[in-house]
């Protein structure tokens, strides 16, 4: 299967192989018998529930598969070939090796390496639309890397399953965390960036804090429909003030090269610069 950075499966379940991935020196967990089971996501850990209450350990699911249909009705499966506790000072979460099979029949890990070097993924509640807009949906799942926008935006803390400390939902600044990060300045699904650019970034709940020091330039604030000001692009090869004002004239008529990087403060949830 061709690296992607996130696949929706529909209808997703598991199951919990026989031909079980530990080593001969382990028995295999009980509930390896080849059976299909549906799973639940929490805060993007896999959970299936045991016969007799609960969840299974996470040990037992290892070697196991999840499978589905992808967004253009394509079998589709992944191997979970290791599961790693994930913790830092403002992320606590449990992230995954995935393998899927290429058309030879060869298990592969299904990431690409994330800017760490790793190559880990997990699955998250619902779908992103045609325009990258992530849509609520408790019959589909995506499994996503953390070298893409959602798993990025994820590490950055923003998990759309959090709640801020005030208690209410950080979704939107998950949401303009994915448009920032592909630089999707129109809202539109279209990216504007190229893999491995530096950005660096701020938000107005303070999960990520503003570096007044740092040398990099202001580029643009951000609301989960898109940038709301723009003083700069990110690549000026890429994309310009002006072929983005024609990309979406409506929305960037009057929202152009500004002065102050705190315009759009109370519209905007995101901020960032880059080089």
């Amino acid at each position: 299967m061709k690296k992607r950075n996130t696949i929706v499966l529909r209808l997703s379940i598991l199951v919990v192989s026989s031909s079980w991935a530990g080593s001969r020196a382990e028995s295999p967990p009980p509930y390896a018998d080849g059976k299909v089971r549906s799973i639940v996501v929490d805060k993007g850990r896999i959970r299936v529930k045991a016969p007799r209450g609960g969840y299974l350990p996470d040990a037992d699911l290892l070697g196991a598969k999840l499978v589905g249909m992808d967004e253009e009705g394509r079998s589709v499966a992944f191997r979970i070939d290791s599961i790693i506790p994930y913790r830092d000072s403002i992320v606590d979460m449990t992230l995954y090796s995935f393998s899927s099979p290429d058309s030879l029949g060869h298990w592969n890990n299904s990431c690409g390496p994330d800017r760490m070097g790793r190559r880990r993924g997990f699955v998250m509640e619902g779908y992103f639309d045609a325009k990258a807009l992530q849509v609520e949906d408790s019959s589909a799942f995506t499994v996503t890397c953390t070298s893409g926008s959602a798993g990025k935006c994820v590490l950055f803390g923003y998990g759309p399953w959090l709640k801020g400390t005030d208690g209410s939902s950080i979704k939107p600044l998950f949401q303009a965390c994915t448009r920032m990060v592909r630089a999707d300045y129109c809202g539109d699904g279209t990216p504007h960036t190229r893999n491995g650019t530096f950005i660096e970034l701020w938000d107005y709940k303070g999960i990520q804090g503003d570096d007044h020091r740092s040398p990099n330039r202001f580029e643009a604030s951000w609301a989960p429909e898109g940038a709301v000001w723009i003083k700069r692009t990110r690549i000026p090869e890429v994309a310009t003030l002006d072929s983005i004002a024609k990309e979406c004239p409506e929305r960037y008529r009057t929202k152009m090269s500004v002065p102050s990087d705190t315009l759009g403060f109370g519209e905007a949830v995101l901020f960032n610069r880059s080089r």
